[in-house]
């Protein structure tokens, strides 16, 4: 998480506008929907609540910094959901759907994995 927040953050800064809309979309698809999870799980690990922390405190930095009218307007806009997820309900979005010849396909490539490692057949597939 903290990996996409931190390209999530150099898309932002570049100032460039494709490049701010895809940083944003980073933190509203991924980076925001997992600290609101995380901010719900009381048997969360200090770690996971540094990282939070850390994530949150950089983007209050940012608030600092010398920027565009509309990087500040879009700052704005999401900088609240990521201080304050407790009254949002959190929404993920959906994995990519794997057609059943793909999935067939990783299975088979799986098991000409697993009898190159094992020299046996340890997995079939039907």
């Amino acid at each position: 998480m903290q990996a996409l927040n931190e390209s999530a953050s150099r898309l932002f800064c570049s100032g460039e506008e494709t490049n701010v809309e895809e940083g944003v979309a980073i933190m509203d698809e991924a980076v925001i929907p997992c600290l609101h999870l995380m901010s719900r799980d009381s048997a969360l690990s200090q770690e996971d609540r540094d990282a939070m922390e850390s994530i949150r405190s950089h983007w209050c930095c940012c608030l600092g910094q010398d920027m565009d009218d509309s990087l500040q307007v879009k700052l704005g806009e999401f900088l609240p959901r990521v201080l304050d997820g407790s009254a949002e309900t959190v929404v993920l979005k959906d994995p990519p759907k794997v057609h059943v010849n793909q999935a067939h396909d990783l299975c088979s490539r799986l098991a000409a994995v697993m009898e190159s490692i094992h020299s046996t057949s340890i997995v079939s597939v039907k």
